[in-house]
C-alpha cells in the first residue's frame, strides 16, 4: 500500500507570506501625526500634495503584500490608478486661478480618484476572504460596512491577528 505524506495547515500555510505585523493604529497615528506636520510646516500646495501620501503608502505596499501572496491580484492596479489621479488632480487644483475647463478636470479627477480608492478597497476585501477562507482556512470575514468607512486600517486589525496566530504556531513548531 503506497501512503502519501499529506502536509498540515501550519506547513501549507507556511508557504505564505506573513501579513504586515503593523498595528492598526500605528498606521493611524503615523498618517495623522504626518498630516498635522505638512499642514502645519509646509506651504497649502505642498501640504494637500503630501500630507495623503502615508496613508496611501501604506495602502500601496498592502496592496502588493496582496499580489506577493496572490499573482492574480487587481488591488495593486487599483490602488495605482487612485494614488494616480489623486496626485494629478492634487497638481491641477494647485493652480491659483485655473481656466474653467481645467478646474473641472480637476475635480472630476478628485471624484475618479475616490472611487478608485472605494473599488480597490472592496476588491482587497474579496482577495483577503478568498485567501484566508479558501487557501489558509482562517475563515475571515469582513463587514462591508467596516470595510466601506475604515478600510486598510480594519484590514489591518484582522490581519496584525492572523500573523500572531501563524507566530505562536510556529514558535510551538519549534519547541518540539
Amino acid at each position: 500500500m503506497n501512503e502519501q505524506t499529506i502536509p498540515s495547515a501550519i506547513d501549507y500555510r507556511a508557504s505564505y507570506f506573513d501579513p504586515p505585523q503593523v498595528r492598526w493604529y500605528v498606521i493611524l497615528l503615523a498618517s495623522a501625526m504626518a498630516g498635522f506636520f505638512f499642514h502645519v510646516f509646509a506651504p497649502k500646495v505642498l501640504a494637500d500634495f503630501l500630507s495623503p501620501l502615508i496613508y496611501q503608502g501604506w495602502a500601496l505596499y498592502f496592496c502588493n503584500w496582496i499580489r506577493r501572496i496572490d499573482p492574480n491580484a487587481k488591488s495593486l492596479l487599483w490602488i495605482l490608478c487612485g494614488i494616480l489621479t489623486g496626485l494629478v488632480s492634487s497638481v491641477i487644483n494647485s493652480e491659483l486661478d485655473p481656466a474653467p475647463l481645467l478646474a473641472w478636470i480637476g475635480v472630476s479627477l478628485v471624484f475618479l480618484s475616490a472611487i478608485c480608492f472605494i473599488v480597490c478597497t472592496f476588491v482587497v476585501r474579496s482577495e483577503l476572504q478568498r485567501h484566508y477562507t479558501k487557501k489558509e482556512d482562517f475563515r475571515l470575514s469582513l463587514g462591508p460596512f467596516m470595510t466601506f468607512f475604515f478600510g486598510f486600517l480594519y484590514f489591518q486589525y484582522h490581519l496584525y491577528y492572523i500573523a500572531e496566530q501563524r507566530q505562536k504556531a510556529r514558535m510551538s513548531f519549534s519547541t518540539i
